[in-house]
C-alpha cells in the first residue's frame, strides 16, 4: 500500500509529503499523507474480514490530532462505513494517494 501511494504521488509529481508514524508506547499510524494543508491518515490491515481491533490507532490517532480525514485500508471487498469508522478496500483506492488540496 505505501509503495502504491508513492507510485501514485511520483506519477503526478509530487515526491514529498508520505509519512510513518509510531510513539513510545507502540501507537502508530502506518501511513500519513501531507497535501498544502490537508492532512490524511490510514491505518493499513491484510484481513478480508473487518474487525473492531482495526480501529485502535484510528481512535488514538484522532484523539492525540483532532484529525478526522481518515481511514483503515484493508483487504477485504467494498469500501464501508461503520461505526467506528471507514474500512476502504485496497480495490477501490485508485487515484485515493494523489490527492491535492487546493
Amino acid at each position: 500500500m505505501v509503495a502504491e501511494c508513492i507510485k501514485q504521488r511520483l506519477a503526478v509529481g509530487k515526491r514529498e509529503g508520505v509519512w510513518y508514524w509510531r510513539d513510545n508506547k507502540g501507537f502508530e499510524m502506518d501511513l500519513i499523507i501531507t497535501d498544502a494543508d490537508k492532512l490524511r491518515s490510514y491505518e493499513i490491515k491484510a484481513g478480508r474480514t473487518p474487525n473492531p481491533s482495526y480501529f485502535r490507532n484510528l481512535k488514538w490517532w484522532h484523539k492525540m490530532t483532532g484529525e478526522r480525514e481518515s481511514a483503515i485500508i484493508f483487504g477485504g471487498d467494498g469500501t464501508q462505513t461503520t461505526p467506528d469508522g471507514v474500512l476502504k478496500s485496497w480495490k477501490d483506492l485508485a487515484g485515493e494517494f494523489s490527492y491535492s488540496a487546493t
